[in-house]
């Protein structure tokens, strides 16, 4: 009895086969990329990563809910594309650039969540980045060296 059963289960692969096609297949990389981020940082599924993910992504959830609403209704727009692109640009980087001689200074504000800001100095020629100064943490990374002089004396680094 147990054997004709057995025979007509059907296998691990048709299985999954079915799982695909009922579901999806977005879910499963949603889950593949959570395992492979997560073990390559251990803050990566911290609440401030998460908070910060879903804060940057607020703009594409607004846009696509309107081209459902558009699809919906029976329109067909596909100009939305740009409209997501130039907003992705210009939010991933809010600072103008400021060249000086050889260099190109750019940087971000940072200090949401724990994310820290910099300033940053570009080679001109290469694109290569020759220095960076962080907006927060210890002197090395904020670039203060030893002939910094605060007025307080509880100010200075160590």
């Amino acid at each position: 009895m147990t054997e004709q059963i057995a025979a007509r289960r059907p296998g691990v692969r048709v299985q999954l086969q079915r799982l695909f096609v009922r579901i999806g297949v977005l879910p499963f990389l949603l889950v593949i990329a959570l395992i492979v981020f997560s073990s390559l940082s251990p803050r990566f599924l911290t609440s401030e990563n998460l908070i910060t993910v879903a804060r940057q992504a607020t703009y594409l959830a607004i846009v696509s809910m309107g081209q459902m609403l558009a699809l919906l209704t029976g329109g067909f727009d596909l100009s939305v594309g740009k409209i997501i692109a130039i907003t992705s640009v210009i939010t991933a980087m809010t600072m103008a650039p400021l060249v000086v001689k050889d260099r190109v200074i750019v940087g971000n504000s940072g200090g949401e969540m724990g994310v820290r800001g910099y300033v940053a100095a570009l080679d001109v020629k290469t694109g290569h980045e020759v220095w960076r100064a962080d907006n927060a943490g210890p002197d090395r990374d904020v670039k203060i060296g030893p002939a910094f002089k605060p007025f307080y004396a509880y100010l200075k680094g160590k």
